[in-house]
């Protein structure tokens, strides 16, 4: 449990940084007039002055490093929880063949062949 959540605290800390930076580099769009027709969606979206997010999109566009650092930390994020999801609950969320006997899934597809093979000989299956 304490290693989920120091990697948790790790990638939070990485992604907050990562945040910061890139929000400061996307902050050069407003010395740069020239790209607020290009680089600016959500200002012409919600008609306000320059948005927040919009420095993201300006970051990602012309320094896109500090905002693939943050997508992977959200996907890093995002698969700790999910490992740690499945970790800690498997039934139910693990479903596998490897439950099944062998006999018991021979035995589900000759039933499902059985009612294959009725409803080619009624026509409603080719």
């Amino acid at each position: 449990m304490v290693k989920y959540i120091l990697q948790l605290i790790i990638g939070i800390f990485i992604l907050a940084v990562s945040t910061f930076i890139a929000w400061y580099e996307g902050s050069a769009i407003i010395d740069n007039s020239l790209e607020w027709k290009y680089s600016t969606p959500f200002t012409e979206l919600f008609n306000i002055d320059i948005s927040q997010l919009d420095y993201f999109v300006y970051s990602a566009k012309f320094q896109p490093l500090f905002p693939t650092i943050m997508m992977v930390c959200v996907l890093y994020i995002l698969s700790v929880i999910g490992y740690y999801l499945i970790k800690r609950n498997p039934v139910g969320v693990n479903i596998s063949l490897m439950e099944y006997s062998a006999e018991t899934t021979k035995s589900e597809f000759a039933k499902l062949l059985e009612e294959a093979l009725v409803l080619v000989e009624k026509g409603l299956l080719l």
